[in-house]
């Protein structure tokens, strides 16, 4: 999973700029159904509650367009694009 993701590395170097010696625990989730999503999401809060921990959320928009191999879109198409695939 975390040899396509980059997400941590643009969060990084801001957590460590404020807040010196942060200690990070990255979690990277790929395709998860709605129950598993929605367990994950209860033991995470637990663990912040716990643990007085912060939690930092962080994604993707989408990876369509040029960049990515496909067609130069309008936002509103990557936006439904992304929707479509984003449903359940």
């Amino acid at each position: 999973l975390h040899s396509q993701e980059h997400s941590i590395e643009n969060q990084l170097p801001f957590l460590q700029f404020i807040r010196p010696g942060v200690r990070i625990i990255p979690v990277g989730v790929g395709s998860v159904t709605i129950d598993e999503a929605a367990e994950l999401a209860t033991q995470v809060a637990r663990l912040v509650a716990v643990h007085h921990a912060v939690l930092l959320g962080t994604t993707d928009f989408s990876h369509e367009g040029p960049s990515y191999g496909g067609p130069a879109l309008p936002m509103n198409e990557i936006t439904e694009i992304t929707r479509t695939k984003d449903a359940p």
